[in-house]
């Protein structure tokens, strides 16, 4: 029993001894296996863990900077703060000015809703929208026949003549009467006459003056006048010379440049302008006295013949505008032709009309004629300068909007430009046959 404990104990002892000499073993064999290191690699070793030392020293944030990283996060987020109520200030400022706009828009377009009512309203009471109605029916020949009936022997009555009557000589034609009542009168002169005339548009500050083509002995008259008067445009609407027949004496220098004399005035062309309109020709003139030196434009219109009138109403409408936004106002306009009764008459009857039918849109052109008349003698010789000015109402109220440009209205105005053109044509034959037979002889 004891030999068997006694074993037992002698076993186990050995077991332990055989597991320490076995780990003995094996920690002698792992120091046997480890390289020996040489002075050199120790000492790099040695540097790299220095080395690594210092980055984690250096990685690791002091007190004070783990402090100003702190500030500065909390500055990037006020940054972040203050930008982001910077946006929405700008979204909420945006937003308003949409806002703004939308309501702008709004207003605008209740105002031009509002504008285009009382437009529309005008338009429907407006008298001249009445007088093209009632006028446009007509026909030209009806037109044609009333002029020849009831305006071609019309003489004005209470009126005189005696200036014209004194002045024979310095009167273009013996039947054309200057009327004593409207004449131009000159001043500080030894003659006070020249065959023009006075013609005042209704609620206007503008005025006209009406005369004759200058003769050679009413030159200086011609240009004193413009002086006196102080007129800023002259609008010559016929050639010098028509046909065989004078129609204009030359009343202003030939050249650039050139001056001439005319009474006391020195009268010079300094240049030309582009043309306003096609066809009219612009000059810039300058007259001077012993004090004073005064620009006056000349506007030649070349292509108006005599006792007619054009076809197409619009160049002479677009002159007519031209001139009336142009000229200064209380300044006259001096407008002449040969007679200074037909064309000048009509081109001035426009703005005359539309005045008198914007005050009585009942009004008859016959009785718009016959004002006109009794400012100056014979004011539209002809049936067709008669039928013209119908045309240039029709086509100035259409472009004034008082009117649409209906069948009736148009229908009116080709009834014209028919009309007008047999009238060129024969004229053109005329003219002609006139010279088929100067050759002849």
């Amino acid at each position: 029993m004891l030999i068997s404990c006694w074993l037992q104990e002698s076993l186990f002892l050995n077991n332990i001894i055989f597991v320490l000499i076995n780990l003995c073993n094996f920690v002698v064999f792992l120091t046997c296996s480890v390289p020996t290191t040489t002075p050199q690699v120790r000492k790099s070793r040695k540097q790299a863990q220095l080395k690594t030392t210092e980055v984690i020293v250096k990685s690791t944030p002091t007190k004070q900077e783990k402090i100003s990283k702190k500030e500065v996060e909390e500055r990037e987020k006020e940054k972040e703060k203050e930008k982001n109520e910077e946006g929405e200030k700008k979204n909420d400022k945006k937003e308003k000015e949409n806002v703004k706009k939308e309501e702008k828009e709004k207003g605008k377009e209740k105002e031009e809703a509002k504008e285009a009512k009382e437009v529309k309203t005008s338009v429907l009471t407006d008298p001249r929208r009445d007088w093209v109605l009632k006028n446009a029916k007509t026909t030209c020949g009806q037109l044609s026949k009333t002029h020849q009936e009831k305006i071609k022997g019309y003489q004005p009555k209470d009126v005189t003549y005696k200036a014209f009557e004194a002045h024979v000589e310095l009167n273009r034609y013996a039947d054309v009467f200057c009327i004593d009542q409207t004449r131009v009168v000159l001043k500080n002169r030894d003659n006070d006459y020249i065959h023009a005339s006075w013609i005042t548009i209704p609620d206007s500050n503008t005025k006209y003056i009406l005369t004759q083509g200058p003769l050679l002995e009413t030159v200086a008259d011609f240009w004193a006048m413009c002086y006196q008067e102080k007129a800023k445009f002259i609008l010559m609407l016929c050639p010098l010379v028509e046909g065989d027949a004078e129609k204009c004496s030359v009343y202003f220098p030939d050249a650039k440049g050139k001056t001439v004399k005319y009474g006391k005035l020195d009268v010079t062309i300094t240049g030309t302008k582009p043309e306003p309109i096609e066809g009219v020709i612009w000059t810039v003139i300058n007259i001077v006295d012993e004090n004073e030196t005064f620009e006056i434009n000349h506007i030649y219109v070349p292509w108006w013949p005599d006792q007619l009138a054009p076809e197409d109403p619009k160049p002479m409408l677009k002159l007519y505008n031209w001139v009336k936004k142009v000229n200064p106002e209380n300044t006259p306009i001096v407008v002449h032709c040969s007679a200074g009764v037909g064309r000048s008459a009509t081109f001035i009857g426009i703005d005359y009309a539309n005045a008198r039918i914007k005050q009585d849109s009942e009004i008859a052109m016959i009785d718009i004629v016959k004002e006109l008349r009794n400012m100056r003698y014979q004011a539209i010789q002809s049936h067709v300068q008669f039928l013209f000015l119908h045309v240039c109402l029709f086509e100035y109220f259409v472009q004034e909007h008082c009117v649409d440009r209906d069948s009736v209205v148009k229908t009116f105005m080709d009834q014209y430009q028919k009309h007008a053109k047999r009238k060129l044509k024969k004229r053109e034959d005329e003219n002609k046959q006139v010279k088929t037979a100067q050759t002849n002889e």
